[in-house]
Protein backbone atom coordinates (compact mmCIF):
# COMPACT_ATOMS: atom_id res chain seq x y z
CA UNK A 1 0.00 0.00 0.00
CA UNK A 2 3.02 2.38 0.14
CA UNK A 3 3.75 1.97 -3.14
CA UNK A 4 0.62 3.64 -3.75
CA UNK A 5 0.59 6.38 -1.56
CA UNK A 6 4.32 7.16 -3.02
CA UNK A 7 3.08 7.36 -6.41
CA UNK A 8 -0.63 9.21 -5.82
CA UNK A 9 1.49 12.27 -6.76
CA UNK A 10 3.09 11.38 -9.68
CA UNK A 11 -0.08 9.84 -11.42
CA UNK A 12 -2.96 12.02 -12.83
CA UNK A 13 -5.57 9.51 -13.13
CA UNK A 14 -7.00 5.97 -11.15
CA UNK A 15 -5.68 4.00 -14.08
CA UNK A 16 -2.31 5.27 -14.59
CA UNK A 17 -1.65 4.42 -10.81
CA UNK A 18 -3.30 1.39 -11.27
CA UNK A 19 -0.76 0.32 -13.36
CA UNK A 20 2.36 0.80 -10.78
CA UNK A 21 0.98 -2.59 -8.89
CA UNK A 22 2.99 -5.14 -9.41
CA UNK A 23 1.85 -9.26 -9.31
CA UNK A 24 3.92 -9.13 -6.26
CA UNK A 25 2.39 -6.29 -4.77
CA UNK A 26 -1.10 -7.79 -5.78
CA UNK A 27 0.16 -11.23 -4.14
CA UNK A 28 1.41 -9.55 -1.00
CA UNK A 29 -2.02 -7.98 0.05
CA UNK A 30 -4.18 -10.88 -0.85
CA UNK A 31 -2.08 -13.02 1.78
CA UNK A 32 -2.05 -10.21 4.19
CA UNK A 33 -5.78 -9.83 3.96
CA UNK A 34 -6.46 -13.78 4.17
CA UNK A 35 -4.23 -14.16 7.06
CA UNK A 36 -6.65 -11.32 8.63
CA UNK A 37 -9.63 -13.80 7.58
CA UNK A 38 -11.71 -15.16 10.59
CA UNK A 39 -12.54 -19.03 10.69
CA UNK A 40 -16.61 -17.83 11.68
CA UNK A 41 -16.37 -14.85 8.89
CA UNK A 42 -15.60 -17.83 6.47
CA UNK A 43 -18.26 -19.85 7.96
CA UNK A 44 -20.86 -17.46 8.51
CA UNK A 45 -20.12 -16.69 4.69
CA UNK A 46 -20.51 -19.74 3.50
CA UNK A 47 -23.68 -20.54 5.28
CA UNK A 48 -25.27 -17.05 3.70
CA UNK A 49 -24.61 -18.45 -0.02
CA UNK A 50 -26.69 -21.75 1.13
CA UNK A 51 -23.95 -24.12 2.10
CA UNK A 52 -24.95 -26.26 4.98
CA UNK A 53 -22.40 -27.16 7.66
CA UNK A 54 -24.49 -30.51 8.39
CA UNK A 55 -22.25 -33.61 8.01
CA UNK A 56 -23.38 -35.21 4.83
CA UNK A 57 -24.31 -39.41 5.62
CA UNK A 58 -23.44 -41.17 2.68
CA UNK A 59 -26.54 -42.17 0.85
CA UNK A 60 -27.83 -46.06 -0.39
CA UNK A 61 -27.50 -44.42 -3.67
CA UNK A 62 -23.67 -44.09 -3.00
CA UNK A 63 -23.43 -47.64 -1.13
CA UNK A 64 -24.81 -49.18 -4.68
CA UNK A 65 -22.27 -47.35 -6.38
CA UNK A 66 -19.88 -48.22 -4.51
CA UNK A 67 -21.41 -52.18 -4.73
CA UNK A 68 -21.42 -51.66 -8.92
CA UNK A 69 -17.90 -50.34 -8.60
CA UNK A 70 -16.51 -53.60 -7.08
CA UNK A 71 -18.05 -56.07 -8.98
CA UNK A 72 -16.46 -54.00 -12.57
CA UNK A 73 -12.81 -54.30 -10.73
CA UNK A 74 -13.62 -58.09 -10.09
CA UNK A 75 -14.28 -58.29 -13.63
CA UNK A 76 -11.66 -56.38 -14.84
CA UNK A 77 -8.98 -58.49 -12.51
CA UNK A 78 -8.86 -56.13 -9.99
CA UNK A 79 -8.79 -58.21 -7.43
CA UNK A 80 -5.72 -57.10 -5.37
CA UNK A 81 -8.11 -53.58 -4.99
CA UNK A 82 -11.73 -53.06 -3.08
CA UNK A 83 -13.61 -50.34 -4.21
CA UNK A 84 -13.24 -48.38 -1.23
CA UNK A 85 -9.10 -48.16 -1.89
CA UNK A 86 -9.80 -47.42 -5.56
CA UNK A 87 -12.19 -44.21 -4.51
CA UNK A 88 -9.74 -43.20 -1.58
CA UNK A 89 -6.80 -43.69 -3.71
CA UNK A 90 -5.39 -40.53 -3.54
CA UNK A 91 -7.34 -39.03 -0.89
CA UNK A 92 -3.82 -38.01 0.46
CA UNK A 93 -1.60 -37.28 -2.33
CA UNK A 94 -0.77 -33.37 -1.57
CA UNK A 95 -1.86 -30.51 -4.06
CA UNK A 96 -0.57 -27.52 -2.63
CA UNK A 97 1.85 -26.80 -0.10
CA UNK A 98 0.91 -26.41 3.05
CA UNK A 99 1.83 -23.02 3.80
CA UNK A 100 2.69 -20.10 1.56
CA UNK A 101 6.12 -18.49 2.64
CA UNK A 102 5.33 -14.74 1.40
CA UNK A 103 8.92 -13.70 2.70
CA UNK A 104 10.47 -16.46 0.58
CA UNK A 105 8.69 -15.72 -2.63
CA UNK A 106 9.61 -11.82 -2.17
CA UNK A 107 13.26 -12.94 -1.68
CA UNK A 108 13.42 -15.47 -4.45
CA UNK A 109 11.26 -12.33 -6.54
CA UNK A 110 13.76 -9.66 -5.87
CA UNK A 111 17.21 -12.24 -6.30
CA UNK A 112 15.75 -13.01 -9.62
CA UNK A 113 15.38 -9.38 -10.41
CA UNK A 114 18.96 -8.80 -9.81
CA UNK A 115 20.10 -11.52 -11.54
CA UNK A 116 18.34 -10.14 -14.89
CA UNK A 117 19.47 -7.13 -14.14
CA UNK A 118 22.98 -8.15 -14.41
CA UNK A 119 23.05 -9.90 -17.28
CA UNK A 120 21.64 -6.76 -18.95
CA UNK A 121 24.02 -4.41 -18.62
Amino acid sequence: MQSLLVNIDSTSSASELARTVSVLDAVIWISQAVKKLLPETVTKCFGKAGFSTVEVTPSVENENDQKDLQHCMNEAAFSNCNAEDYINIDKDVQTEPDTMDIDALVENFRENRKGRGRRGK
